[in-house]
């Protein structure tokens, strides 16, 4: 690994596929209500992703995000919001491409409209992986909405 995260404080979400048991996705975690891979990911780069209240939870981003966007944004800012008070994340790292278009594009039309007050960088975790071993910022996270410049210099810099 060329950039280890050196105690970057990730805040996971799973994303719902991975927790619901299933015989048609056997990749799921030993236990669904305790996930673990995605977090031992983040720390097998050199993170920190504790554990926090409501990482079961859904982001709001499934056929509610669709059907009614306020309700599902108030998953997400519940969600969110909690994280931040919990473990203070430096960086939202999901492991779904649903959940990242809630944890980033979502979010920054939330605090465009001022639904929240807080902006979290949000990758996908091969996006994290990509980083973690050197790949180049814009093409690994040149799409992002919420600005990643701080978590990439932070990642660059070796987590100092």
């Amino acid at each position: 690994m060329k950039y280890p995260l050196n105690g970057m404080v990730c805040g996971v979400q799973v994303g719902c596929h991975n927790l619901w048991p299933s015989k048609a996705y056997p990749a799921n975690d030993e236990n669904t209500f305790q996930p673990r891979r995605l977090r031992e990911i983040c720390e097998a780069l050199g993170g920190v992703a504790p554990w926090y209240s409501m990482m079961t939870d859904c982001c709001g981003m499934g056929a509610l995000g669709s059907l009614a966007r306020d309700k599902s944004w108030s998953l997400f800012k519940k969600k969110a919001s909690k994280m931040i008070e919990e473990i203070n994340p430096e960086v939202f790292v999901t492991g779904c491409s649903s959940c990242l278009l809630r944890f980033d594009n979502d979010q920054a039309q939330m605090k465009k409209e001022g639904v929240i007050d807080f902006e979290v960088p949000a990758v996908h975790v091969a996006q994290l992986v990509a980083l973690a071993l050197g790949a180049e910022p814009e093409k690994a996270v040149g799409l992002a909405e919420v600005p990643v410049d701080k978590v990439v210099e932070k990642i660059r810099a070796g987590g100092k």
